[in-house]
């Protein structure tokens, strides 16, 4: 899977996965764990490409069919994106599609080499009332209804508003930021802004995000769910394959200013040694030598394909989720701001919080969720410590060998 996760195979990966294909392989787990992980385009094309001799028909077959399933689901969303672009242009409000069709056009040149579920569209903040009325007043439904109180609420502490339409099955996620408040990365939305340039997707010029800045957020997103899809890190290296021009030091000093350099070391060894990407030579450096990124990006690269992850968006939010969260984090006050923020703020009108006191008695939250989050905290930190010092015997371990090796 891992040497088929591409847009073009080296002579190398063919090489290399053809040495797998003569061994004897469990094709019902391949073809599940390709679903999963979003990848199954990918080894479609490189299956029939390269190994379509090899391969057993019908599992050729499944992820033919599977494939143009998905083209055709590719295109029912872009057209509906395209639509609603048009829509919202005419009533004035600014768009930045990204992710989906875009981001599917801007790594692999193809919309139908990248699954997605949904369109995200970023919006001005000032913008989120009318172009949710619109898409209201179009059909759509919200996931979920506030009361106003509710929704000032929940626009200052989420980044994004998530509409579906019951005919067509189309999801819509208008953001106004691209972070929750309790994740503490302040990503400067209205540079974005400002540094948007323009791509086309079918016969339409729409406005994309900067190859910097979209990198970055691929880090961001991919860090929040701990990597738990291999597609994310897939993105990741094809967006850097499409955009030679791209200037890693600005991305370097872009994480610095936004605390957020470990998760992109981590993003960097994890698309380097999973998926080949060749590490730039100006952040190679920090990366190699950021030990906190690389134990992350070691245990998120043991448990990608353990099946520890499978029911990850149904399972609530506990304290193993939040620790992992620190640890991704550098700097000391983002690592306190977002256990303020996670333990102050109301529950998400989706999350399955074993409490949820009366309206009018809403202050007892205030008591009760932080005492629980910090008492499940402490208790996972002290078993990541433990699992920390037991990586670091190892990797001592690892080295002494390498050299003993050498010096014979």
């Amino acid at each position: 899977m891992l040497a088929c996760s591409s847009r073009y195979m080296s002579d190398a990966a063919v090489a290399q996965a053809r040495q797998y294909l003569e061994t004897e392989i469990e094709w019902s787990y391949v073809v599940s764990q390709a679903q999963y992980h979003a990848v199954l385009p990918l080894m479609n094309q490189n299956f029939q490409a390269h190994f379509a001799e090899m391969v057993p028909k019908p599992v050729l077959h499944f992820l033919h069919e599977a494939s143009r399933h998905c083209q055709w689901r590719n295109l029912a969303f872009t057209g509906e994106l395209l639509r609603i672009l048009a829509f919202f242009e005419k009533l004035g409000i600014e768009t930045i599609p990204f992710k989906g069709p875009s981001l599917a056009i801007m790594a692999y040149g193809n919309i139908s080499l990248r699954m997605f579920a949904d369109l995200d569209i970023l919006i001005r903040e000032k913008d989120v009332a009318r172009a949710s009325e619109a898409l209201l007043a179009d059909g759509y439904l919200p996931k979920f209804t506030l009361t106003p109180g509710q929704q000032r609420n929940y626009q200052k502490n989420e980044c994004a508003l998530q509409l579906s339409h019951p005919v067509c099955g189309t999801v819509v996620e208008l953001h106004w930021l691209l972070t929750e408040r309790y994740l503490s990365i302040d990503l400067p939305i209205a540079e974005f802004w400002q540094r948007s340039s323009a791509a086309r997707i079918g016969q339409r010029t729409v406005k994309a995000l900067a190859p910097e800045d979209l990198f970055l957020y691929l880090c961001v997103h991919g860090s929040k769910h701990h990597w738990e899809r291999l597609e994310w890190l897939c993105c990741i290296a094809e967006v850097a394959a499409a955009s030679p021009t791209m200037d890693w030091r600005v991305i370097g000093e872009r994480a610095r200013e936004c605390g957020i350099e470990r998760i992109l070391h981590m993003a960097l060894l994890l698309a380097h040694n999973l998926l080949a990407m060749p590490l730039p030579d100006v952040l190679r450096s920090g990366a190699e030598g950021d030990t906190a990124a690389a134990h992350l990006a070691e245990q998120s690269a043991a448990v990608l394909f353990s099946g520890e992850s499978l029911n990850a968006d149904q399972r609530k939010k506990g304290a193993d989720w939040y620790v992992q969260l620190l640890r991704m984090r550098e700097r000391w006050p983002d690592k306190f701001r977002i256990l303020a923020y996670s333990s102050m703020r109301l529950p998400h009108p989706c999350s399955q919080e074993f409490f949820r006191p009366p309206s009018k008695m809403a202050f007892l939250y205030y008591v009760l969720r932080p005492a629980r989050l910090l008492g499940a905290t402490l208790w996972a930190g002290f078993r990541h410590i433990a699992s920390g010092r037991k990586w670091a015997r190892k990797t001592e371990q690892r080295k002494l060998a390498e050299e003993t090796v050498t010096t014979l």
